[in-house]
This record gives C-alpha cells, sequence and structure tokens, in this order.
C-alpha cells in the first residue's frame, strides 16, 4: 500500500468514528517521542533526501492519527498538523493580509529553497515573491483590483514551521487527494524558525486561511473566502 493511499485510508476512519475526548496534549507527547525513538537509534545516518522524506511520512501519520481522536471538525487543541502547530488561543482582531516584501522572480526563489515551488496558474503571476531568511518559507502574493491581499505560503511540512492560535474549531475539507483544514476567523500566527523558536517579532493577526497538505510541502492560503480558498487548492491538487 503506498504513502497516499494509507493516509486517504485513515482520514476516511477518522470521518466514520466516534471517540471519547482524549487528552491531546499529552497524546502530541507521545506520539512525537515515538517518531524520534527510530531516528536516534538508526544504525547507519539516512541520506538527507531519504531522512526528510521518512519525517514527512511519519509526521503525516502522526497528524492524521491525532485528528481521528479529536473527530471533526478539528479542535483548537495542540495538533501539530504538517508543519503548522494548532493549540487554543484568544480571539483576536483580523489585520490586512501583508504583501511580500521583496520581488523576486520564481527562478530566484527556487534557488532559495529546499524544494521545488507549486505555483497557483489560477491566480495569475504573482504581485511579489519572498523567501523567509532561513530558507524554509516561499511565500507569493497577489493584490486585488478593489484592494486587499491574497497570500500563498509554502514549506516543507516536517518540522513544525507556523504556530496559529486559533479560538474555535478548524474544518476538515476533503479535496480528493488531500484533506486540508480552514481556519474561518481571525486568529494569532507566529513563524516557527529552524531551531524551533517562535520568531515573536513577525507574530500577527491572520484572517480566515486554508492549509493544504500536498505531498513534502504544505501550503498556506490566506486572504480568499471559504470557496474561492477550495477552487484555488483543487487547481494545484489536480482536483477540479
Amino acid at each position: 500500500m503506498n504513502t497516499e493511499r494509507l493516509l486517504d485510508e485513515l482520514r476516511g476512519l477518522g470521518r466514520s468514528v466516534q471517540s471519547p475526548p482524549v487528552d491531546t496534549e499529552a497524546l502530541t507527547a507521545r506520539t512525537m517521542a515515538a517518531l524520534d525513538s527510530p531516528v536516534q537509534a538508526a544504525a547507519t545516518p539516512r541520506p538527507r533526501i531519504a531522512r526528510r522524506r521518512w519525517r514527512a511520512f511519519a509526521g503525516a501519520v502522526a497528524a492524521v492519527m491525532i485528528v481521528l481522536a479529536l473527530t471533526p471538525p478539528v479542535r483548537a487543541a495542540v495538533v501539530d498538523w504538517f508543519g503548522v502547530v494548532i493549540t487554543s488561543g484568544p480571539a483576536v482582531e483580523n489585520q490586512p493580509v501583508p504583501p511580500a516584501e521583496s520581488s523576486l522572480s520564481m527562478v530566484e526563489a527556487r534557488k532559495l529553497v529546499n524544494f521545488e515551488p507549486i505555483q497557483p496558474w489560477t491566480l495569475g503571476p504573482p504581485d511579489g515573491v519572498e523567501v523567509s531568511p532561513d530558507g524554509m518559507v516561499l511565500s507569493m502574493t497577489w493584490s486585488a483590483a478593489g484592494g486587499g491581499v491574497t497570500r500563498m505560503d509554502q514549506f516543507i511540512g516536517v518540522a513544525p514551521t507556523y504556530l496559529k492560535e486559533f479560538l474555535y474549531a478548524a474544518e476538515q475539507i476533503d479535496l480528493g487527494s488531500t484533506t486540508a483544514l480552514w481556519f474561518d476567523g481571525p486568529h494569532q500566527v507566529t513563524r516557527i524558525d529552524e531551531a524551533g523558536r517562535e520568531q515573536v517579532e513577525t507574530a500577527r493577526s491572520a484572517g480566515p486561511t486554508l492549509i493544504v497538505p500536498i505531498g513534502d510541502l504544505t501550503i498556506r492560503i490566506e486572504g480568499l473566502d471559504r470557496d474561492r480558498a477550495v477552487e484555488v487548492a483543487r487547481s494545484i491538487t489536480g482536483t477540479d
């Protein structure tokens, strides 16, 4: 059974089972500890790409199993969903979506990250492209004619890269080839650097956001309503 089929079956099981309340913090700690053990105990170091893919698969299975225990919709508890850590947090005011601060070309941006970026052609060419200083996140932004900004961040969804503090429950959306999470209200979002430190100086209030895991990558779409965000997600996952 291949990785995608296994994950699809686990997600399908999650939509069909009813589970009692669980201690999600304890479950998360046990799961992540179990994930670390095989890597530390390996006698022969894995090649970097093999190690990254194994961690991506293991992290994906962990995220699915945690969500199975929560049952949909996903409660705002301690959950690591493909590199996005979701925790309970207070209500915040919505703020404008920030545009990219630099105007790299896609060719230039590709050289600064350790993955092949996905470009959503349904949105057209981006107005701005930037890469985080640590090379972990590539961001594209589009400015709407009537004002406002659409932002798409993408990163390898293995280690935590974003922390979201959300007051309510995130909605699971079945895209066929993957399952996305929709945050329908403003929430606090903080970048986490490669060393696992929260970059509090860049923390901000984010608006409605769709999180879409695609293979090793995680896509974060902000600044669109639910239907349009799902439409864009389907276009980049090939499930139109």
